[in-house]
């Protein structure tokens, strides 16, 4: 595993830990906790998942999306924040790195920690070999079908 994964990984399990959150975990709880405001994006023609100003501490949901994906897409907004995204993406890239790879791997990094902040590692590796099935993970974490199988991948629990 590469190091960025494993701080990625690293603060997610931090996060849970900090903020004892149950299962599924209460996303929206989280980002208050940490001095968000969520709101509903009522513009009907945008097509984002989440409108985020991490300088004024605002993430703003597509309320036309599933529920699930307003879920993962606000983990995956903390997961800019609390990975320091902002700051990076005005820096200097680093070993040769691409400005347009830069932000693939950051969009990349915020992805995994909203996965391990809605399906805790251990919790979910508990659950899936007690024999719950793909299906039965998505009811549980509220997370979409997808989020789950590359979960399940990045575990390399299939």
């Amino acid at each position: 595993m590469n190091r960025r994964k494993t701080i990625v990984k690293s603060l997610a399990a931090k996060m849970i830990k900090t903020h004892k959150s149950g299962v599924p975990v209460d996303i929206h709880r989280l980002a208050t906790n940490l001095g968000f405001t969520v709101e509903n994006d009522d513009d009907p023609d945008d097509k984002d998942s989440a409108v985020t100003s991490l300088k004024l501490m605002i993430i703003m949901l597509n309320p036309n999306h599933h529920i699930h994906r307003q879920r993962f897409s606000l983990g995956h907004e903390i997961g800019h924040y609390i990975l320091k995204h902002d700051s990076e993406r005005n820096s200097p890239t680093e070993d040769g790195e691409t400005y347009k790879d830069m932000c693939k791997r950051l969009e990349h990094e915020a992805d995994l920690f909203s996965a391990c902040i809605l399906m805790p590692e251990q919790h979910f590796k508990q659950t899936f070999s007690k024999g719950a099935s793909p299906e039965e993970l998505t009811r549980i974490y509220q997370v979409s079908k997808e989020a789950v199988w590359i979960r399940l991948k990045d575990l390399r629990l299939i």
